[in-house]
């Protein structure tokens, strides 16, 4: 019942502000049929440049027996077949361990494999939960770290 209110609280967010826009809540893992879906949803839809995926463990489905590394970056090689076909960004929402480090991107869940294989990382952090301020961390194949 949360989500769906955050969801509508979405739509009426980008209603307001004319932007168009398609939500689809259902998806299949990456490891069947989820890129077929999206592939299919471009060819539909080819204006599409954005597509944002909440979250990335929701579509991760694939073979977990090889080392943590190599089946991170293999799902992470799987979406970039997404980018390479078609012009646009896929926003992927992941999320952070609790423990802390000096450097944002050792606090991304999971192995190295996630961060190797994608353009761009923003990692956004706050001292605590209910802070009111927050660091956003900039990594990317483009520009030096922010």
């Amino acid at each position: 019942m949360i989500a769906r209110k955050r969801v509508c609280a979405a739509k009426r967010g980008l209603i307001r502000g004319g932007t168009p826009y398609r939500l689809r809540q259902q998806q299949h893992g990456i490891h069947d049929g989820l890129l077929a879906q999206i592939f299919h949803f471009v060819n539909q839809h080819p204006s599409t440049n954005l597509i944002v995926i909440d979250t990335l463990e929701h579509i991760r489905n694939g073979d977990s027996d090889k080392s943590m590394y190599a089946y991170h970056y293999n799902d992470m090689n799987r979406l970039r077949e997404i980018t390479e076909k078609h012009k646009l960004t896929l926003l992927l929402v992941h999320h952070t361990r609790k423990a802390s480090d000096p450097d944002p991107l050792n606090t991304i869940s999971g192995s190295t494999g996630l961060v190797g294989a994608v353009d761009g990382v923003f990692v956004l952090d706050k001292a605590s939960r209910t802070a009111n301020i927050a660091r956003l961390t900039i990594a990317n194949h483009d520009t030096e770290g922010f």
